[in-house]
């Protein structure tokens, strides 16, 4: 992954990406058990019965991956909820507050790994933001295919 260019080690840059790709399978696969009680599967399902509509969805996953900065996606989402004057979309059931907390807390996981490799003490001190970036955009990236896939079963059910 270019996000870790900069860590000198190629041991500790394997190792991050693996760490990466482990929790990002675990976010396509429905999991709960590595990261919070939320998933992006269950998140998904409740976006889908929600207004947000697919355009919401890819503009947040763009966001994201052109940013630097996790501060960018999180604002969008609050800006997102925060419009939702009707409770219908993005504040329906409190779903957008648990899309942060559920991209907040990731940064806890990425703050064990980093402290279970105690090298990367001596790497750049922005490598811990740096995996959690990674790990926000995969997240909305399996939220992306979880929403668009469970709208596209409704379409196909309505026709």
């Amino acid at each position: 992954m270019e996000l870790f260019a900069n860590i000198k080690s190629s041991k500790l840059k394997r190792e991050a990406e693996n760490f990466v790709r482990q929790l990002s399978d675990t976010f396509a696969l429905g999991g709960t058990d590595l990261y919070t009680d939320e998933n992006a599967l269950t998140l998904a399902q409740e976006l889908a019965k929600s207004t947000v509509d697919k355009t919401q969805i890819r503009g947040l996953v763009e966001i994201a991956k052109g940013t630097g900065s996790i501060a960018d996606i999180l604002d969008t989402i609050k800006v997102r909820v925060g419009r939702d004057y009707r409770g219908n979309g993005w504040n329906k059931e409190g779903i957008g507050k648990r899309l942060l907390n559920t991209l907040q807390s990731l940064r806890a996981k990425v703050d064990n790994f980093i402290k279970q490799h105690q090298q990367f003490e001596n790497e750049d001190s922005d490598v811990a933001r740096l995996i959690h970036l990674q790990l926000c955009r995969n997240f909305l990236e399996v939220l992306a295919a979880h929403f668009e896939y469970i709208k596209r079963i409704e379409e196909d059910k309505n026709e």
